[in-house]
């Protein structure tokens, strides 16, 4: 379990640093758009908890009745909510890994991670 701690905290740096390298400027207005009217604990601690239950909860559940793919349908479904095409392609890795996650370990570590990974971003973006 601690080897899948430092995974998401090495992917939030990577995607962090990534992205600033990539275009900081649209990134970061897009970022401040996004988040400037909603309180930082829903950002960093609710939404986190609120979208592990819908997506690897009960959608991740419902589809691994259905088919397969249940990981990737319910990790691309993750990465739309999103809205926000610059995040689309990380959250799409990130529900993905966190799919693999709540196969393995369940629903609670996938919303302790989910929680890290956004309080590790939100801390280096106000580093750097």
């Amino acid at each position: 379990m601690i080897k899948e701690f430092f995974k998401t905290i090495f992917f939030s740096i990577i995607v962090f640093f990534i992205l600033k390298t990539i275009n900081s400027s649209t990134y970061i207005y897009h970022m401040y758009e996004l988040t400037k009217n909603i309180p930082l604990i829903y950002i960093l601690i609710l939404a986190p908890i609120f979208e592990e239950y819908l997506f690897r909860g009960y959608i991740f559940s419902f589809l691994q009745t259905k088919t397969k793919y249940a990981n990737i349908l319910q990790a691309l479904l993750f990465s739309l909510l999103h809205i926000n095409p610059i995040q689309i392609v990380y959250t799409f890795i990130l529900g993905y890994y966190l799919g693999n996650i709540q196969k393995k370990y369940g629903i609670y570590y996938c919303i302790f991670l989910h929680i890290v990974f956004n309080l590790f971003n939100f801390l280096i973006s106000n580093i750097f």
